[in-house]
């Protein structure tokens, strides 16, 4: 790859992934629905990472992709039918660009082979009977010629302003075509411009100016500018009007033609069916269409990879509804100097911008593009909206519909921006809003203590004020990050309809995957960990879940089975549900797999509830497939799932009836950086529990505490709540003198006691601490390399004193709990 092409690289890869993601998520839609605007989104994929892979010199990714893309347009033309072997080799080819775009990203070149891919896409038309192929439109004859202008203008018309022209000329009005020039040494030649059309429109409804009136405001011009008008005056009255005003002369008025059929008369090109389908959607969307003839340099070198280079141009800033000739003959060379190009976009200076920036290329022409078709049968909406416009311009001729066409086309609607920032912009900006909220806790504990020593001074009062606006200002800028932060879960989501359906053929089953809550929002953090866990959940579902559609049939239930992947937002979590209607997972089974696995006794299997079974699936190397497959069978799949969301801070729930289906429910944090806590103490170190895993808190008394089966319980609301003294999960090393210190006072006798009940799911415990200090906003730090993981601790902060508090793993501390039943309390 050359110098010139390698600083377009990162874009390329950025934007051929948007494609990829595209035409796999709408291939899989065309199995179910082969609609004309599905093709046409396809094949507009397929061919722009065609034109942008064939720019960048990666001849062998763009011959796979005009394969495809020929089917496409197959399809697009009813000359093909959509079937399981088709897809499966639109799969295949996209999975070989997928492989392709990794080694173009690692070393900017490919050297997979898609000979034998390539030969498999061209046989697919061959195998299935089509009529007779249609004429693509793209060489048609050029149109007859057409009398042209005597003089050269720059104005031009646009379709809605050609359509307001020939309203007004319906109403009589004479239209004329105004070049107006402003005196060489006059000072403001931007406010004589506007004071022309000013008194222009006066006396005649402005179609179109040339350059635009923000171009004129902005002393934008020479001395020249161009218009077009309507009016039921005569040019006479147009000139009188111009020169009453100092420093402006009319220097010519005359009749305007069409224009458009004029200038266009030089082109060749034209539109075939499809083309002339995606110009009225263009059209629909409010977007201007251009006929554009381009001339690469003469003595450009590669002159193939300069037209390819302007089409991809182009097609940034618009779409291509036309290229003649064909891309083909452009890539192989087969032209002159010049190609034509029909393309949608925003308005002209966005085109001619982009034109100006590309190097060895000249635009020779640029015109509207008004498809002859709809001149020559406007739609009954149309009719209509004429009819409604003429009538209103006879009672006002000077507020026509060509004026407000007019107005309208110059008027500048404000589109939404958006800008690609590199997510390590935003990591950085995520740790420096936690250091502030570090400072701003401690800036606000500095004011208590100041004003406990200094009193009620004015300067105090202010230092308080601040802070407080600090603290407001810090909150804002964290909530802003926050949200920059956040993606649509959609783009996890995306993945699994292709990989359930691979798995279903795979194993001759037929699955209704649906998803839902694609838009709930996720920080970047949580979604890039947690795909994983939902791949081995819904492969579970697939592989355990579902039954084969015979079994379905003896048991009463439709063939096809269904799968659920759901996404929704409650309270301070995201909730995702994986769920499928197959045979239910039956807790005898597990508990009889237990005992055979030799995980647990027979007795202990048969002490087991349902529930307490069900979770055994999490336990390592556990497994109720009858053999092991690529699929499942080793019996990692779920423990690793449950190791991997505890990770996170998420939960997951099992609820399952046999013979009706299985419910996976994950419980997710919005965000693994900032979370709010619980403050306590616990030998004179504070650990921070996640609010959102607190229950409630309790002062108890001692006399209240019971033992069942050596484990400390109280009765909280006719139920039984086990205690874990902190003291014993996380004993802490002191000096001699502290320890002494430490155990005489938490050992001593005390009345009351201070219990936090946690819990996730349907399970709580009771963390016995020393103290509760309070909420607070804490930012999540690691532990380090050098500390490594430790059970019951997910990181840890640091307080607004400068002090660390430990931040509690609720998971883990209730694993740890239930492994070490029969702890004592701190008798």
């Amino acid at each position: 790859m050359s110098e010139d092409m390698a600083q377009f690289l990162g874009v390329f890869l950025q934007e051929a992934s948007e494609q990829m993601e595209l035409l796999e998520r709408d291939i899989l839609r065309l199995e179910q629905e082969a609609s004309p605007e599905l093709l046409q989104g396809i094949f507009r994929a397929a061919h722009t990472l065609k034109g942008s892979s064939r720019a960048m010199g990666l001849t062998s990714m763009g011959e796979l992709t005009h394969a495809m893309e020929d089917l496409f347009d197959e399809l697009r033309n009813s000359r093909l039918t959509v079937s399981t072997p088709l897809i499966d080799a639109l799969f295949a080819g996209l999975d070989a660009l997928k492989l392709m775009m990794e080694q173009v990203a690692s070393t900017a070149s490919t050297d997979l082979d898609t000979t034998a891919l390539v030969t498999r896409l061209r046989a697919i038309p061959a195998g299935q009977a089509s009529p007779a192929p249609a004429a693509s439109g793209k060489k048609k004859a050029p149109p007859k010629e057409k009398k042209q202008h005597s003089a050269e203008w720059k104005v031009a018309l646009s379709p809605e302003q050609q359509n307001a022209m020939r309203d007004a000329q319906a109403t009589g009005c004479s239209i004329y075509g105004l070049k107006i020039s402003v005196a060489a040494d006059s000072a403001m030649k931007g406010v004589r411009a506007l004071m022309a059309l000013q008194a222009l429109e006066k006396t005649a409804s402005l179609l179109a100016v040339s350059p635009d009136e923000d171009a004129l405001e902005n002393e934008q011009f020479e001395h020249c500018f161009e218009a077009v008008v309507a009016t039921h005056q005569s040019d006479a009255a147009l000139k009188q009007a111009i020169e009453s005003l100092s420093e402006l002369t009319l220097t010519q008025c005359q009749p305007w033609e069409d224009t458009d059929s004029a200038d266009r008369s030089a082109l060749h090109i034209t539109l075939s069916e499809t083309g002339y389908v995606a110009y009225r959607e263009a059209v629909a969307n409010n977007l201007r269409v251009f006929g554009i003839k381009i001339e690469v340099a003469r003595d450009c070198v590669m002159k193939s990879v300069r037209a390819l280079m302007t089409l991809q141009a182009l097609e940034n800033a618009g779409s291509i509804l036309a290229v003649f000739p064909d891309e083909d003959a452009l890539e192989n060379e087969q032209f002159d100097l010049q190609f034509e190009v029909i393309v949608a976009s925003q308005n002209e200076q966005i085109l001619q911008q982009t034109m100006q920036k590309l190097n060895e290329i000249r635009m020779v022409t640029i015109v509207p593009w008004l498809e002859e078709r709809d001149a020559q049968h406007p739609s009954s909406g149309q009719m209509v909206q004429t009819e409604t416009k003429s009538a209103e311009t006879v009672q006002a001729p000077q507020t026509t519909a060509a004026t407000q066409a007019g107005a309208a086309a110059r008027k500048n609607v404000a589109q939404p921006q958006t800008v690609r920032v590199d997510v390590t912009r935003l990591d950085n900006l995520l740790n420096l809003i936690g250091e502030l909220v570090i400072d701003r806790t401690r800036i606000a504990q500095l004011c208590t203590q100041i004003s406990l020593v200094a009193g009620n001074l004015p300067a105090m009062e202010h230092l308080t004020e601040a802070a407080a606006h600090v603290g407001r200002i810090s909150d804002q800028l964290q909530d802003e990050i926050m949200k920059a932060r956040m993606l649509p879960i959609d783009s996890v989501f995306n993945r699994f309809p292709r990989m359930i359906r691979d798995l279903a053929q795979k194993m001759n089953k037929e699955i209704n995957f649906v998803m839902e809550g694609g838009d709930t929002e996720l920080d970047r953090s949580v979604i890039e960990v947690v795909g994983d866990p939902l791949i081995h959940m819904l492969r579970n579902s697939v592989d355990h879940g579902v039954e084969m559609p015979e079994e379905r049939d003896k048991a009463g239930k439709p063939r096809i089975g269904s799968v659920w992947l759901r996404a929704r937002h409650q309270e301070n979590h995201i909730v995702i549900e994986v769920q499928d209607d197959g045979k239910g997972i039956d807790p005898d089974k597990l508990r009889e797999n237990a005992v055979k696995k030799g995980i647990m006794t027979k007795e202990a299997a048969a002490r087991l509830t349902d529930k307490e079974a069900i979770n055994l699936i999490f336990a390592s190397g556990f497994s109720t497939a009858k053999e092991v497959t690529d699929v499942s069978g080793r019996g990692v799949g779920m423990d690793i799932v449950r190791s991997n969301l505890q990770k996170l801070g998420a939960t997951v729930e099992i609820e399952s009836k046999v013979g009706e289906g299985s419910l996976f429910t994950v419980r997710l944090p919005l965000t693994l950086a900032i979370i709010r806590g619980l403050l306590v103490t616990v030998n004179a170190v504070v650990f921070a529990l996640p609010l959102n895993s607190v229950v409630e808190t309790l002062l108890i008394s001692r006399e209240s505490i019971r033992k069942v089966k050596r484990q400390p319980t109280i009765v909280l609301r006719e139920h039984t709540l086990p205690l874990v003294n902190m003291h014993d999960l996380f004993p802490m090393h002191h000096k001699a003198e502290e320890m002494q210190a430490v155990v005489y006072t938490d050992r001593q006798p005390q009345e009351e006691i201070y219990v936090v009940v946690v819990g996730t799911g349907d399970r709580q415990i009771g963390l016995v601490v020393d103290a509760l200090v309070g909420e607070q906003e804490v930012v999540i730090k690691t532990l380090g390399k050098f500390i490594g993981d430790i059970r019951g601790l997910s990181g840890c902060t640091i307080m607004g004193d400068g002090q660390m508090a430990l931040i509690a793993d609720i998971e883990g501390i209730m694993t740890m709990a239930s492994e070490r039943k029969g702890l004592a309390y701190a008798a």
